[in-house]
């Protein structure tokens, strides 16, 4: 079977310090993290009443498929307790999103948003991963 390589943005501004280094231990114990980025204290983007996200990003490599990856995250975001309200840039738990599957950026916010931006580049440079398109 077909092992796929993900870039998997992290962001969470809801007790972030705990938040982030739970999703970090799920997912070392339920796939394979090749490397992390470091995470950084950002500024909310959109809604700004709300407090700080700590953000980063981790690379991985899965079995799954790209569809039943973003099913899991989602999964592993309700195990965290993220619920989504009605404000999509509200205050969460976590938000996991794949940015790049097998060396292609698949998420249009990546070109958008710098705090998705800084850890995504500094695995595509410590890797040296070769971006399509």
């Amino acid at each position: 079977m077909k092992k796929n390589l993900y870039i998997v943005s992290i962001g969470s501004n809801i007790e972030p310090q705990d938040n982030t280094m739970k999703v970090v231990e799920i997912l070392q114990k339920e796939q394979e993290i090749i490397d992390q980025s470091p995470f950084e204290k950002t500024e909310p983007v959109g809604f700004k009443e709300q407090p700080d996200f700590l953000n980063g990003a981790v690379y991985i490599r899965s079995r799954m498929e790209p569809k039943e990856f973003k099913l899991y995250l989602k999964e592993v975001e309700k195990r965290l307790k993220r619920v989504k309200g009605k404000n999509k840039s509200g205050p969460r738990t976590m938000d996991l999103d794949i940015i790049l599957c097998n060396g292609k950026i698949i998420h249009q916010d990546f070109y958008t948003a710098t705090y998705i931006q800084k850890p995504i580049h500094y695995l595509i440079q410590k890797h040296s991963i070769q971006i399509e398109g």
